[in-house]
């Protein structure tokens, strides 16, 4: 029964989060705005300041707005972080390409623009350096974007790629 009870309440909380995405995603796309999230932490990874660095120094027009904020243990700090989670809402809808740290709430649970790129970044995301470049090559958007995070691999690894 308190599975049950569970799985119902999940699923109405995706369904208002979905119901309230709807609207959101009414607002335009900034082509260049790029969205960092994470969860793991309140403050930017050095993975993610890198990255920033390295976009605003390649494209000084890019829009790179970072969101950390880890889910609070007390209940009532959690009601807060429920309007964060609209805030995160508003910021994807808004978005032309969104780098995620870990897992991620709304990114993970709604449906998004079909022009929203995401693009996952983990950890030992140097060890997974072939997979992710793959990946950035099959995907279809801002090619500047995409020459931009090869190329930080690239340095990060060693590693000569055509960019």
């Amino acid at each position: 029964m308190k599975e049950f009870v569970l799985k119902c309440s999940l699923y109405t909380l995706r369904g208002m989060m979905s119901f309230i995405y709807f609207f959101i995603k009414l607002f335009p796309i900034k082509s260049n705005k790029v969205l960092m999230i994470s969860r793991q932490s309140n403050e930017p990874s050095i993975d993610f300041k890198v990255l920033r660095d390295e976009m605003l120094k390649s494209n000084p027009n890019t829009q790179v707005k970072m969101l950390c904020k880890k889910i609070p243990k007390k209940i009532w700090k959690r009601i807060g972080y429920c309007f964060y989670i609209i805030k995160c809402m508003y910021h994807i809808s808004t978005s032309n390409v969104c780098i995620v740290e870990g897992y991620v709430i709304p990114v993970s649970a709604l449906k998004h623009k079909k022009r929203l790129v995401i693009v996952q970044n983990v950890k030992n995301i140097f060890a997974n350096f072939k997979i992710i470049i793959d990946t950035c090559k099959l995907m279809k958007y801002n090619e500047n974007a995409q020459k931009l995070y090869i190329c930080y691999m690239c340095k990060q690894s060693n590693e000569r790629i055509l960019c």
